[in-house]
């Protein structure tokens, strides 16, 4: 039997408790947890030529509505949270990290918004690891 969501924060509300460590994980978890309904359920961003996508396989038949829904959940993740790694992106829209890096980079361009996507180093300038925000 797989534990339900009360039984995982009981176990991490534990944790938190007996292993100081844990908080800033909890804190993270916590975090994901309140953002994932409003990013799994988003509509596709409503902003004019969020619909333009490039590429030599690019097909507007076949990927137009799922590349616009994809984008559209990687907007809502990054701009109704802190600082997020790829894979926080990605355990809160389902979607790999590859297209998750795509779509930022798109969210950059003029016919996707303009925006400014902010990214730093998290931790150990060795691991490689990068966060991302949406500036407002």
């Amino acid at each position: 039997m797989k534990p339900n969501l009360t039984e995982i924060l009981s176990s991490l509300n534990y944790q938190r408790e007996i292993y100081p460590q844990w908080l800033e994980f909890h804190d993270r978890v916590e975090e994901l947890i309140k953002w994932s309904a409003v990013v799994i359920n988003s509509e596709p961003v409503d902003k004019k030529g969020i619909n333009k996508f490039q590429g030599s396989h690019y097909n507007p038949a076949d990927d137009e509505q799922r590349l616009t829904r994809q984008i559209g959940r990687v907007y809502a993740a990054i701009n109704k949270a802190d600082w997020l790694s790829l894979s926080e992106i990605a355990d809160l829209t389902g979607d790999p990290e590859a297209s998750i890096s795509a779509q930022l980079r798109n969210l950059r361009k003029a016919e996707h918004g303009s925006h400014t996507i902010k990214v730093k180093r998290r931790g150990d300038r060795s691991s490689g690891l990068f966060e991302y925000k949406l500036s407002l």
